[in-house]
């Protein structure tokens, strides 16, 4: 028997603003399906460790990570602690985690394929000091 697709509901959209933070969609648009859950798990990876009053033990702040100066062993451990950041979501089934940095520029290329309840979709964010973009992609399954 087919499960059924889990709703995620709807939500605003995100997109970056001028000052290059992740923002509400200044038009109030939204988003239904693997999106809303897309851009959850791009919450989890740029909101402080403990600012989220219901849990407080999850979040990762990868930029603030970045701008204070990471050492070569915590760029190595950082694929690991954000595939154990991303699989705490109870919809997420699996992820595999990459990472490229840039010294010359202090940019980080991460890229996350998840396996989610819904169907697997990946992710890429590109993280510097002052600013991260992320884009959603290959969503495929019931509800996008």
């Amino acid at each position: 028997m087919t499960q059924p697709a889990p709703n995620y509901g709807v939500t605003l959209n995100m997109l970056m603003n001028g000052n290059g933070a992740i923002d509400i969609d200044p038009t109030g648009a939204s988003v239904t399906g693997l999106a809303v859950l897309a851009q959850r798990l791009v919450l989890r990876q740029t909101t402080p460790l403990g600012s989220v009053i219901d849990v407080p033990n999850d979040c990762i702040d990868i930029q603030d990570l970045l701008s204070s100066g990471m050492t070569d062993a915590e760029i190595a451990q950082l694929p690991g602690q954000i595939q154990q950041e991303l699989i705490k979501d109870q919809e997420v089934l699996a992820v595999v985690v990459s990472l490229t940095y840039t010294p010359s520029n202090s940019t980080m290329v991460i890229t996350e394929s998840i396996q989610s309840q819904q169907g697997p979709f990946s992710l890429t964010l590109t993280v510097t000091p002052s600013n991260v973009a992320f884009v959603i992609g290959q969503i495929t399954g019931a509800g996008t």
